[in-house]
Order: C-alpha cells, then sequence, then structure tokens
C-alpha cells in the first residue's frame, strides 16, 4: 500500500468539516495526529473561565471548577497546546466586573508560552495584570492581537519593556493607556494599527515605519498629540477615520499639512473627516458611509479649488435623494472616476424627488460623466411604502444602457437597484460579450441581488506585506 506525505493529507483534511475531521481522527494515528492540526486550531477559553454559569449569580461548585480545570489542562497540553494558531477570550461584561482575575484565567497565562504556533489573540472585557502582559512576549508567532476594554487593574503599571511584541497587526479598543502599549510593539514589523483611544502623550510613542493600515478616532478638530501621532506613520496609505464628538466641540477643520499621513492612498470616514486629506494629489479612494446629505458631500468637492484628477474610486451613502445636478456636481469634481458607488438612503422623506425612474431617464444627459468610468452602481434604500416601484414602465433600462457605453467606452458593469426593481448589465470576455437582467418581480429580487453582488463589488487595494511571520500550514 503506498503512503500518502503527509503534506497532502494536511491539504485534504483543510477541506473537511468538523465532523469529517473528528471521523478521520479515529480512523489511526497519523490520521488523528494530523487531525488535531484542524480541530484543535481555535480555542475559544471563555467558556473555561467563566466557568459555564448561565446567570451571573448562579454559584460555581468545587466539582463544576475541577471539571473545567481539566479541560483547561488538556488545551494546554504538550500535545494539544502546539497546534492552536488562534485563541479568544471574550467573557460577558457582567462577568468582567464581578470577577477581576478569575482563577483559570490567570491558569492560562501561566501556561501560555505552550502555544507555540498562536498566531492571533483576541481578548475582551478583561482584566488584565502586568504579569499576563509580560507573558505576552513568550509567544514567538503572534502576529495579531486584538484587546478591547482590558484595562490593567488600576494601580498597576504597564511593564517598561520596548520592542517585543513582534505583531504585525494590533488592535486597541478601550478608553485609555494606548501609550503604554504601542512602545511594546516592535516598529519594523507592524502592519495595521486600530485604535479608538485618546492620546495624550504622543511623545513616548516610537515611528512606525511600515503601518499602510490605519484605524483612529480623533477629536472632530485634530489636538497636536493627535496630529503628533499621525506623523509618527509615516507609511499610511490607507486609513478609517472616526470623530468622538465627546472629546472636543464642533469647531471648523482645516486640511492637515503634507508630513501628516504623506503618501496616502485610500481614505474611509465621515465627510466632515474628508476635508483633513481631500487635497492630496496622492488620494486615489474614498469610501464615506455617514449618511450625511449628498449636497455637503458636493459642498466639500467644491472647496478644492481645482478637479481633482487624482480620485479613480468613490464609495459613498448619502441620506437623500438624488438629483442629476448634484451626480453632474461630483463627475465635474472628480472627471477621472473609474469606479463608482452611491447608495441613496432616505429614510425620512415620504416620496423620493425625484424618483429612480425620473433620475435614470436623464442619466445619459448628465454632462461630464468621466470617461474613464468601468463601473456605476446606483443603490436606493428607503422605507416600505416610500414610492419607488412603476419603474418598468417609467424608465428604458437598454436605452440608458446603450447611452452611457457610448460615453464611456471602457464600461463593463452597470448596477441599478432599487426596492422594486434591479438592473444589472456586464461585459464578458473584453468586451466582446454583454449580459443584462432587468427584474421586477419582488420574489426573484432578493435572489438576483445575491447572484450579481459580487459584480458591482469595487476591487479592493492590494498592499504587498513583508512576511514577517511564517505562513500557517
Amino acid at each position: 500500500m503506498s503512503v500518502f506525505p503527509n503534506e497532502l493529507l494536511l491539504r485534504i483534511f483543510a477541506h473537511l468539516d468538523r465532523r469529517t475531521l473528528r471521523r478521520v481522527a479515529f480512523a489511526n494515528r497519523t490520521f488523528s495526529r494530523l487531525a488535531r492540526t484542524f480541530l484543535f486550531s481555535h480555542f475559544a477559553v471563555s467558556r473555561y473561565i467563566t466557568c459555564l454559569k448561565e446567570h451571573e449569580y448562579d454559584p460555581v461548585s468545587a466539582s463544576q471548577l475541577l471539571q473545567l480545570s481539566r479541560c483547561l489542562d488538556f488545551w494546554t497540553s504538550e500535545e494539544i497546546a502546539p497546534v492552536v494558531r488562534s485563541c479568544e477570550i471574550s467573557p460577558q461584561p457582567w462577568f468582567a466586573k464581578q470577577v477581576a482575575v478569575p482563577q483559570l484565567l490567570a491558569t492560562f497565562f501561566d501556561y501560555i508560552a505552550r502555544f507555540a504556533s498562536l498566531r492571533s489573540l483576541n481578548l475582551s472585557n478583561i482584566q488584565l495584570t502586568p504579569l499576563a502582559v509580560s507573558t505576552l512576549a513568550r509567544l514567538p508567532m503572534l502576529g495579531e492581537l486584538i484587546l478591547e476594554s482590558c484595562e490593567v487593574a488600576d494601580g498597576d503599571s504597564m511593564p517598561s519593556v520596548s520592542n517585543v511584541l513582534r505583531l504585525c497587526h494590533f488592535s486597541y479598543i478601550s478608553s485609555k493607556r494606548v501609550e503604554a502599549w504601542l512602545p511594546m510593539l516592535e516598529p519594523s514589523c507592524l502592519r495595521v494599527l486600530r485604535t479608538d483611544a485618546e492620546l495624550h502623550n504622543s511623545a513616548v510613542i516610537p515611528i512606525f515605519p511600515y503601518v499602510h493600515d490605519l484605524s483612529v478616532c480623533l477629536c472632530p478638530t485634530p489636538t497636536p498629540a493627535d496630529i503628533a501621532f499621525l506623523q509618527k506613520l509615516p507609511g499610511v496609505t490607507k486609513v478609517n477615520i472616526d470623530l468622538d464628538w465627546t472629546r472636543s466641540p464642533r469647531s471648523p477643520l482645516t486640511a492637515l499639512s503634507a508630513d501628516v499621513l504623506p503618501v496616502l492612498v485610500d481614505f474611509t470616514g465621515p465627510i466632515r473627516a474628508l476635508k483633513l486629506f481631500l487635497a492630496r494629489d496622492t488620494l486615489k479612494c474614498i469610501e464615506t458611509d455617514d449618511e450625511a446629505s449628498l449636497d455637503d458631500f458636493v459642498i466639500e468637492l467644491q472647496r478644492v479649488p481645482a478637479p481633482l484628477t487624482n480620485l479613480i474610486h468613490l464609495t459613498a451613502t448619502f441620506n437623500s435623494s438624488c438629483t442629476a445636478t448634484a451626480l453632474a456636481a461630483i463627475f465635474a469634481s472628480l472627471p477621472r472616476l473609474e469606479d463608482v458607488e452611491i447608495t441613496f438612503a432616505d429614510y425620512e422623506s415620504d416620496f423620493l424627488d425625484p424618483t429612480p425612474a425620473e433620475l435614470l431617464s436623464t442619466l445619459p444627459c448628465i454632462h461630464g460623466i468621466s470617461p474613464h468610468l468601468q463601473r456605476l452602481a446606483l443603490i436606493w434604500k428607503s422605507l416600505d411604502d416610500v414610492n419607488v416601484d412603476y419603474i418598468e414602465s417609467e424608465c428604458d433600462f437598454p436605452t440608458v444602457c446603450a447611452a452611457l457605453v457610448d460615453q464611456c467606452p471602457d464600461l463593463e458593469v452597470l448596477w441599478l437597484d432599487g426596492r422594486d426593481f434591479i438592473f444589472c448589465w456586464h461585459t464578458l470576455d473584453d468586451n466582446m460579450d454583454e449580459t443584462e437582467v432587468l427584474v421586477t418581480d419582488p420574489k426573484d429580487i432578493d435572489g438576483v441581488r445575491f447572484e450579481w453582488e459580487a459584480l458591482r463589488k469595487l476591487p479592493q487595494l492590494v498592499y504587498e506585506d513583508d512576511d514577517v511571520h511564517r505562513s500557517s500550514v
């Protein structure tokens, strides 16, 4: 009987569901050992440290504690711990308030070094001790650390060590002490940083030259500490900004200087924060979904003296109807758009004005539509009783589509989506063949939307990361 190499068996096992894997594991010792790689790749610790309590006031018996301790011993054993790749500790908030440092959580951190292959650790709603924080440095393969509502006990100080966590991805969702965590990260490894914590002392934060993806919460008017922090991240190409209105009164925003995120390519955030970076020559992509009005967006675009020829991707959601005039203003300010997806979420009006049919009928007549346009998606979302139907008799979709193709010879996808209609058109085989679908039957709309939705998705920018950590099997 020929012997299959383990590498081939691992590839086969990777496509099996958990039930089948458990059956395979009983076949022989080799299969059992290889199946562990997938059966025990993720360790959810919460059910052990919270002692399976169904209610916050339920007592925990000694026998329960002993049983759960034995389960934890199994996961931290020399046979199982080395195959664990991801770990999550996320008890309910009430448990974190009731039990500061549960006994089994302390046991977990005592044995954490045994998880030699751990790549991702997600902690939430637990109180950390300085010793627990220090033990994280004993995980040689740890590449992703996510902390949410995890605080070090008041009165305890963070370990005063630097560059000990070689993380690619660090996420810190909390209210304080992010300045204590950032110096612990190795600057040459970090690629993705997400935090909503308020910054007070950016002087202790090192420069992270290779971070390209940043999510951050700023004051509505960025403080000097906010700006100094952003200057520590010169390589960011993609930023997701949220504004915390509790931290600063409303005041005018001005564009940030060119040394703040100097190579920014992709912006996601509210329209109010867009003006911080809108005039950047490097900016190519805008995504905004705070449901401001379309007029507010047009005003921000028109504040820039010259057309923004560098911007090619636009994804936006507006809390208003759309007019041909507003669309014309967008294309006039962004003359080189290639991918456009705009959602009109008007939940306040009793009647859409203009209706989708009226707008679509005038769409080919809009002056200045980018001849470089490749994908266009216009989506209407509204209350059930708002008049968005009767579209089939009011709009000649094939004629609209043909007129747009004449204006935009590079057009590949046209997606028009309302509550009571969907029109999808796209090209196949290098523009040699075309496919289009018009659906107005409510019973079929959801199915068509699901089937065709991938076509309207704008392509995601792909950033090449250095291989800081070895890939998992």
